[in-house]
């Protein structure tokens, strides 16, 4: 991890630069907020903002963990850049780079949360990224860490929802179709009265468990 006077520099530097960008998008200056995030992102990361989208999600945590810059404020505030990037590429009619912004900003949140950031504002950021991402396709890693972070909360319906996307994404792998087993089977150890409130029913978790075919 990094040193508290190396880390608090950085996060000075990010909470600077998103505090410029919301009174640049203000005056009209889209181009401008953006060019002042890309060289954020360069300064934190040590790469070029090409190299740096071009970057999948996976590897942007392992540029990381190999910079030793894995602490939860850290990625939390890394991920409010993404956003901001994301926000203003869209604005600028740059789907596809916008779209892997986004992407970015959500594994960023549940990194952070993985690493111990268990707080309110940053859940919120999690949901609002998942919902503005649902009608994407998104890569395998995110799908998993999605559905695991809802399911270790204990947001049942939504892991039951994540879970069935990874199944549809991987082409059911084995290494999946036992952990989707594991899965519906703890679910089917709860109460119908738990099972309601988070909007799913025995019938429908048995025939998910059903489909999975015979224990391999």
């Amino acid at each position: 991890m990094l040193t508290e006077d190396y880390l608090m520099r950085y996060l000075r530097i990010a909470t600077a630069a998103l505090a410029q960008m919301v009174g640049l998008k203000a005056a009209g200056l889209d181009q401008d907020a953006l060019f002042l995030l890309d060289r954020t992102l360069e300064q934190l990361l040590g790469l070029r903002i090409d190299l740096i989208r071009s970057l999948n999600p996976h590897d942007l945590l392992s540029l990381l963990a190999e910079q030793d810059r894995m602490d939860p404020p850290l990625l939390a505030t890394l991920g409010e850049l993404f956003s901001g990037e994301a926000d203003l590429l869209n604005r600028l009619n740059r789907p596809v780079d916008g779209l892997s912004s986004s992407i970015h900003s959500l594994n960023l949140y549940l990194e952070a949360w993985f690493q111990g950031a268990r707080d309110g504002d940053l859940e919120q950021k999690i949901a609002r990224a998942d919902a503005e991402l649902q009608d994407k396709t998104l890569p395998e890693d995110i799908l998993f860490s999605l559905f695991s972070y809802y399911r270790e909360k204990g947001e049942d319906g939504a892991a039951f929802a994540g879970v069935a996307d990874l199944l549809a994404l991987s082409g059911n792998l084995l290494d999946l179709v036992e952990l989707a087993r594991e899965f519906y089977t703890e679910l089917l150890g709860k109460t119908d009265q738990a099972l309601a409130q988070a909007g799913l029913t025995r019938a429908e978790i048995q025939q998910a468990l059903d489909s999975l075919g015979a224990e391999r």
